[in-house]
């Protein structure tokens, strides 16, 4: 056989006759008597490095590559197949695993939970700081949304400090116009929205996501 892509590998006792391309081993040499022994090595019809997969097996090529080390991302499989040319890198493989494991948290349910009337139950939150302010030096915008109709109103803040002041104004301003109580505001665990001796006075709910 010719040995111009074949390299050996030398120990105290023993040579080893490895594929330059594909790495895979094609025999051992053993001393004996002062003389290295070639042993070939046993064929195998699925070895680590062939690139066919056991019949009974469906995963393919690049899948089995990814899962096996760990992982890595097409780019390194990519930067590999220079020094291991058997490898089969596909880029326009996905591995779902990888993207649940890059989550923080599994997807919310699809909710069916609604109010049955207006003002029954409100979400509320806050958004920013914006990186830019707004021409009135505004960084912060609250949100209010009607769980009922998705009726929605915003209002600029410099601050997060005038969380508190909207609130109380606009539950008199729902009072006044709509004659009608807000019953469940529902916020985050921003220290803002602690509000529980207004919420007590005005018989509201206050719930956290």
């Amino acid at each position: 056989m010719p040995f111009t892509n074949y390299k050996l590998i030398f120990s105290s006792n023993i040579c080893i006759l490895q594929d330059t391309n594909t790495k895979v081993r094609i025999g051992t040499a053993e001393v004996s008597r002062g003389l290295y022994q070639f042993i070939p090595e046993a064929p195998k019809t699925h070895t680590i490095c062939s690139t066919i997969t056991h019949p009974k097996c469906r995963i393919l090529p690049v899948n089995l590559w990814h899962y096996r080390m760990g992982h890595p991302s097409p780019e390194r499989l990519q930067a590999m197949q220079s020094y291991y040319p058997f490898l089969n890198n596909n880029k326009n493989f996905i591995c779902n695993t990888c993207h649940y494991a890059k989550h923080k948290r599994l997807p919310f349910p699809s909710s069916t939970s609604h109010a049955s009337n207006k003002f029954e139950l409100l979400h509320i939150d806050i958004w920013g700081p914006c990186s830019k302010t707004s021409m009135h030096g505004h960084r912060y915008f609250l949100t209010i949304i009607d769980d009922f109709s998705r009726y929605t109103w915003i209002h600029l803040m410099h601050t997060k400090a005038e969380t508190r002041k909207i609130i109380i104004d606009f539950t008199a301003y729902i009072e006044t116009q709509f004659d009608s109580k807000i019953k469940i505001l529902r916020s985050d665990n921003g220290t803002e929205f602690l509000m529980n001796d207004f919420y007590a006075r005005k018989g509201i709910i206050h719930q956290t996501t």
